[in-house]
C-alpha cells in the first residue's frame, strides 16, 4: 500500500459584511485547493492543482498559489484561475510583494548554485536574481516592518 503525505496549508477568511467564515485550504499531498464554510461544514469548491507549494491572500479577492514551474492566481470565491506564470520549472516557493513583482525561490536553479531568488515584474519579466541569500527557505521571504 502507497503512503501519502498530505500537508495543508490554511487561510481562514473571515468576512463580517456577510457574516462568513470561510477557510482556504490547500492539500500539497493531494494537490488540490478547498474552499469550505466553518460554519456548517460545507465545501463550497474543491478542485485540483498544480503540484507546488505556498498559499498568499493578495487583494481583490484573489489568491496566489505556488506550482512547481511557477504559480497561479485564483478567485477566491470561485477557484478560478485568473492568471498563470508557467515558465521556471523546479520553483519551490513564491510570494508576492508589496510592489506588485512576484518572488518564486528554487535551489540550485536558473543556472545559478544555493539558494536562489527571482524577482519578477507584472509583465513576467526577471528583474532581480540572487544567490545564496539565506540559508533556509522559512527565513527567506520578509515579514512586515523594516529589515
Amino acid at each position: 500500500m502507497k503512503n501519502i503525505v498530505t500537508i495543508l496549508i490554511a487561510v481562514l477568511i473571515l468576512t463580517h459584511s456577510n457574516a462568513q467564515h470561510l477557510l482556504l485550504l490547500r492539500d500539497e499531498g493531494m494537490s488540490k485547493l478547498s474552499l469550505v464554510d466553518t460554519k456548517d461544514n460545507s465545501v463550497k469548491w474543491q478542485m485540483d492543482v498544480p503540484p507546488g507549494r505556498d498559499l498568499q491572500l493578495i487583494g481583490n479577492g484573489s489568491v496566489l498559489i505556488g506550482t512547481a514551474n511557477g504559480f497561479e492566481g485564483r478567485e477566491i470565491e470561485t477557484g478560478k484561475k485568473v492568471s498563470e506564470f508557467t515558465s521556471m520549472p523546479g520553483t519551490i516557493a513564491v510570494r508576492r510583494l508589496v510592489n506588485g513583482n512576484t518572488m518564486l525561490l528554487g535551489l540550485n536553479w536558473e543556472g545559478k548554485e544555493g539558494i536562489v531568488l527571482v524577482e519578477i515584474n507584472k509583465k513576467n519579466e526577471k528583474v532581480v536574481i540572487v544567490t545564496n541569500y539565506c540559508f533556509s527557505q522559512q527565513l527567506c521571504f520578509p515579514l512586515t516592518g523594516q529589515h
